[in-house]
């Protein structure tokens, strides 16, 4: 801590990172700035002077803390971390696992697996442990499988939601995650008079979704997903309601040569996002990962020129956004959590998502339900309370080994980053893993890598993103 005249400041501890020509500083706070060659070297060799440009550069950006920035780097820390002074905020209620589709790439793939539905006892628990939470911020998310195949339970689960909120008064959401091939005209209609937001997966034009998402009856799975698109647009302009639908595509080895036709579906459909996904190693990926999978090199090459495309597009006044770059990008602008679990330290596992499966077994995860390990599983909704499953040692174990202070600290993007234990486990064998060999952890360095290049060295690029945030 320096004291000269009546002032107090001091350099907080940072990360260097260097993006091409210029020095990024981070620290573990979020705050950062680049800075030229002469100025990294005055700050590293504690010969900043007070009062200069690059002193009020460094005050500004919450590089040197003082008296009078202390404030607002606390509530910048409370603001980039929300989810740590938080309860589950996302449940997600797997009423079959059961599914219509055959992807090639299905992360709950089983070969030894039974297809039970949820029931009635069951998804009244799960509604008893959504509403047992202190945050006033609920997801309801309802998945497979295919949902729609439990009809009887989507619906009781999203009647007695809303029903319970009247007097809850909770900020409730209630999604459907649906390939939408059984979507029919009755269905839109309940669906649109609760107020549910649809998520659908498509993986692009016609060639790349019927060969990445074949279904069991020989069926055009594009066709079966793009007449459920159709439909639910319709009935939403109907009912004089804004269209809630948002598509997600899977990245096979297939797509990686077709980053334009895939963001050109996007544009079709009027999507407002994408989120190009790579594959994730769990269940028929891993198993088919010779067949479908890359190297992350190939992913980072595909994403670049996808976001490339993206940003050309939104300079011509067609606005898409990527959503893996627009959380990053939240992060980085805006020091808000976007409560995006893979990004957060601890991971959101168990705290800020919890997955319920037909049976009423609760896990820390969606992909944790998927895998059905017993060291991710956190209870069950039929003999524990909300209040048990905190306690459980699972719970502790998923918190301690997806800390990214334990592999990362020294990273320049460790303020924004995360990991996840259970892609952790299924690739190394050990929640606890050797980071840097991670499909994850290469993938989101080169994302935030490339975020910063555009941030610092392209104007047009820059103000397309701040577009993003605002």
């Amino acid at each position: 801590m320096k004291k000269e005249t009546s002032k107090l400041w001091t350099i907080l501890p940072y990360n260097i990172g260097k993006i091409e020509s210029r020095y990024l500083i981070t620290t573990f706070f979020g705050s950062w700035v680049d800075l030229s060659l002469e100025e990294f070297k005055k700050l590293h060799s504690l010969k900043i002077e007070e009062n200069s440009n690059l002193f009020k550069k460094l005050v500004k950006e919450k590089i040197i803390l003082t008296e009078e920035n202390i404030k607002s780097l606390i509530n910048q820390i409370r603001l980039l971390h929300q989810n740590w002074f938080e309860d589950t905020g996302l449940h997600i209620a797997v009423v079959t696992d059961a599914c219509n589709y055959n992807c090639v790439y299905c992360q709950a793939y089983n070969p030894n697996q039974s297809f039970p539905m949820m029931d009635y006892q069951v998804a009244v628990k799960v509604l008893e442990f959504m509403f047992s939470v202190s945050n006033p911020n609920i997801k309801l998310e309802i998945q497979g499988g295919e949902p729609l195949l439990n009809w009887k339970i989507v619906k009781f689960l999203i009647e007695n939601a809303r029903k319970i909120n009247k007097i809850r008064k909770k900020n409730l959401i209630i999604a459907l995650v649906s390939n939408l091939a059984l979507l029919d005209k009755k269905k839109a209609e309940f669906l649109l008079k609760h107020n549910v937001e649809i998520s659908t997966s498509l993986d692009g034009p016609k060639f790349i979704q019927d060969k990445n998402r074949p279904t069991k009856l020989g069926k055009s799975s594009y066709d079966l997903t793009t007449s459920g698109i159709k439909l639910w647009i319709k009935q939403s302009k109907q009912a004089g309601k804004k269209p809630l639908i948002g598509a997600l595509p899977t990245i096979t080895k297939l797509s990686l040569p077709y980053y334009k036709q895939i963001v050109d579906e996007y544009v079709k459909w009027k999507f407002p996002t994408i989120h190009l996904r790579p594959l994730t190693p769990l269940g028929l990926a891993k198993k088919k990962w010779n067949e479908i999978g890359y190297k992350p090199e190939q992913f980072i090459k595909f994403w670049e020129k996808a976001m490339d495309y993206i940003l050309e597009l939104n300079q011509k006044g067609i606005n898409l956004k990527e959503t893996m770059a627009e959380i990053m990008l939240k992060k980085i602008l805006k020091k808000k959590d976007p409560k995006y679990v893979d990004l957060e330290s601890p991971c959101g596992a168990g705290r800020s998502q919890i997955a319920y499966d037909p049976t009423g077994d609760i896990y820390t995860c969606d992909e944790a339900r998927m895998t059905r390990l017993d060291v991710f599983k956190l209870g069950n909704v039929l003999k524990d309370k909300y209040q048990d499953i905190g306690k459980n040692p699972n719970f502790y174990y998923t918190a301690q080994s997806s800390m990214i202070d334990f592999y990362d600290y020294a990273s320049p993007f460790y303020p924004w980053s995360g990991t996840c234990p259970v892609v952790n486990l299924a690739t190394q064998k050990n929640p606890v893993v050797k980071i840097y060999q991670t499909f994850r952890k290469k993938t989101l360095d080169a994302q935030f890598r490339y975020i910063f290049k555009k941030l610092i060295f392209d104007k047009k690029a820059k103000q397309v993103f701040e577009k993003w945030v605002s």
